[in-house]
């Protein structure tokens, strides 16, 4: 029969291997811990890198777009002073102003006038091209004197995002405004200082939760209101009366 002294060392035997299996599993548990992490770094500087990829590339198009409009305009400026015919200079904003919705003011300096031309009349039928789209005429022409020369303007109404606010959650109100219509609340958004904020909330267009549809807005300015009723609401407010049948009850 065994003895109990080699018993004891063939047990001792076999705990030794598994500690040496456990410490080998930790091991490459340890090892695959870190490989993964590593791959999920890499995942991530990947993500990074396609998104920077396509953050560069929209703005290499974005200035490739701009490097085109300007040599077509350069190429035109050029072709108009060998006809000896008025052309305008590069469009640009008279400010950031947003005037009505998605709408900025443009203005560009005619050139190619001579002294003994009428200045409004050529101004008037000189067409220009701005952000891609012709305007036969622009909505005003001004002479700036002999500095500044004449120049034209022109109300952008498109790619004016900055000029597109929205309007904020709705409240349905009562029926007190005007007999069988029921009054629709909401607040303007996403208006910036030196915006003609009126006519902006009044040109803002909506689609009620009702489904109506307007073009324009009632306005009111709240944001100097001390108490605006059901609602603490402080801002240009919309106004909208719509058809209902239970105002009739």
């Amino acid at each position: 029969m065994p003895s109990v002294v080699s018993f004891q060392a063939s047990a001792n035997s076999q705990r030794s291997s598994w500690a040496r299996e456990v410490r080998q599993h930790d091991e490459q548990r340890r090892q695959m811990d870190q490989e993964r992490l590593s791959w999920q770094d890499e995942i991530r500087e990947h993500a990074n890198d396609s998104l920077r990829m396509g953050l560069d590339r929209a703005r290499w198009d974005h200035e490739r777009d701009l490097w085109t409009i300007e040599r077509k305009q350069w190429a035109e400026e050029q072709r108009q002073r060998n006809l000896h015919r008025p052309f305008w200079g590069p469009p640009q904003r008279v400010s950031d102003r947003c005037l009505t919705y998605g709408t900025r003011e443009y203005t560009a300096k005619l050139y190619n006038i001579l002294t003994t031309e009428d200045w409004a009349d050529k101004c008037a039928k000189t067409a220009i091209e701005i952000k891609g789209r012709t305007h036969a005429s622009p909505l005003r022409c001004e002479d700036h004197g002999s500095d500044e020369g004449i120049h034209g303007y022109w109300l952008v109404k498109y790619d004016e995002l900055e000029c597109e606010p929205a309007w904020e959650k709705f409240w349905r109100g009562d029926c007190d405004h005007l007999p069988g219509h029921r009054r629709w609340e909401s607040l303007l958004w996403n208006i910036h200082p030196g915006d003609d904020v009126y006519e902006l909330c009044r040109s803002t267009p909506v689609t009620l939760p009702t489904g109506h549809y307007f073009a324009t807005a009632k306005c009111e300015d709240r944001r100097a209101s001390s108490n605006s009723g059901p609602r603490d609401w402080r801002g240009w407010l919309g106004k909208w009366d719509v058809p209902d049948s239970t105002c009739n009850d």
